[in-house]
C-alpha cells in the first residue's frame, strides 16, 4: 500500500471509531514506527483532524486546516437569513405572525428591534 492509502484507511477508520491505539494501527496495517510517525504527523498536524492522547491513542477531532469541524461548516452553510427564507419562499412579512415581546424591543424578519421605551 502507497502511504496515501494507509493515510485514507487509517483517517477513515478514526472517523468511525473516534478513538484508536497507535498499537493498534501498527498491528492492524503492518506499519513501521516511520510510516506510523508520517500517517500521525499527516493528520495531526497538516489536516489538523486528530490530537494525540498521551503518546497512546489518536483521537478524532474533525476540524480541518481551518480550524472549523464538519458539524460547524453543515451548520455555517445551512444558515440562512430569515429575510432571505421569505424573499425566497414568497412569503410577505407582513402575513407572518410575529409576538411582540415587552422591554425588549420586537422580532421583525431582520431581528430583534429594540424598542423605544429602552
Amino acid at each position: 500500500m502507497t502511504f496515501d492509502e494507509v493515510l485514507d484507511q487509517i483517517r477513515e477508520l478514526l472517523q468511525q471509531r473516534g478513538r484508536v491505539t497507535y498499537g493498534s494501527l501498527k498491528l492492524r496495517y503492518q506499519l513501521d514506527d516511520e510510516l506510523l510517525a508520517g500517517v500521525t504527523d499527516e493528520l495531526i498536524s497538516a489536516e489538523r483532524v486528530a490530537v494525540d492522547e498521551d503518546g497512546k491513542v489518536l483521537v478524532w477531532v474533525g476540524r480541518g486546516i481551518n480550524g472549523e469541524s464538519q458539524g460547524e461548516k453543515a451548520k455555517r452553510k445551512l444558515s440562512v437569513p430569515l429575510s432571505l427564507l421569505l424573499r425566497k419562499l414568497r412569503i410577505p412579512s407582513s402575513e407572518l405572525f410575529i409576538p411582540q415581546t415587552p422591554n425588549l424591543g420586537r422580532w421583525t424578519p431582520h431581528g430583534l428591534q429594540a424598542s423605544a421605551d429602552n
